[in-house]
């Protein structure tokens, strides 16, 4: 199963990160850092009969 989008997100996705990190269920997250590039910054494996 891949995982990875390989591509950007939209302004869409942002808006609703943006939301739900305001939401008092994600209260107590503080100091993160967010990455939200649809998996380009994880690195590919070459593994035989991956998708």
């Amino acid at each position: 199963m891949c995982l990875q989008k390989r591509r950007l997100v939209t302004r869409a996705e942002i808006a609703e990160m943006t939301c739900l990190l305001c939401t008092p269920a994600l209260a107590s997250v503080t100091g993160q850092t967010i990455v939200m590039d649809g998996g380009r910054s994880i690195p590919r494996l070459n593994v035989e009969g991956a998708d």
